[in-house]
């Protein structure tokens, strides 16, 4: 089960993700991946571009979208064999947390951050709540075979 680190990889490296995937996994053995997505329509302009989030929050991050999971597991010998999507159940979860950012502000001042931190998670808590409320983002469950 790899959550959410896909991401983090960057799209340089993603053939090597997914070959140590396809490596580690046992024959008839499955494995499950959660990304957060953009749709395939908007992923070549998401690529070539770069925002807030790129820039200041996960610097070299990279979202996929379904049609660069499936390419690179198929690459790497992997089936997408399930998909589950859950976008907006995530954005709820990001409005949750920031109101619990809010909640425990105080706490988070006295652990020695700043204002411009709290608004800078704020920020990014509320484009998330946003992009997913409104699909532009998605957070899939990808199930993965040897293909």
């Amino acid at each position: 089960v790899s959550i959410e680190m896909i991401e983090a990889v960057g799209q340089r490296y993603w053939p090597t993700y997914f070959a140590t995937l396809k490596a580690r996994l046992a024959q008839g053995g499955r494995a499950v991946l959660q990304a957060i997505t953009v749709s395939d329509s908007y992923f070549e302009t998401y690529r070539n571009s770069s925002d807030y989030i790129r820039q200041y929050t996960f610097p070299g991050g990279m979202l996929l979208c379904d049609a660069a999971i499936r390419r690179e597991a198929a690459r790497a010998g992997l089936a997408v064999t399930d998909r589950f999507a859950f976008g907006p159940d995530y954005g709820r979860t990001c409005r949750d947390w920031a109101e619990r950012l809010d909640e425990v502000s105080g706490k988070v001042r006295r652990l020695g951050y700043d204002e411009r931190f709290l608004r800078s998670w704020r920020y990014y808590l509320g484009v998330c709540t946003a992009s997913f409320a409104v699909g532009h983002t998605d957070v899939v469950q990808v199930e993965l075979s040897h293909a």
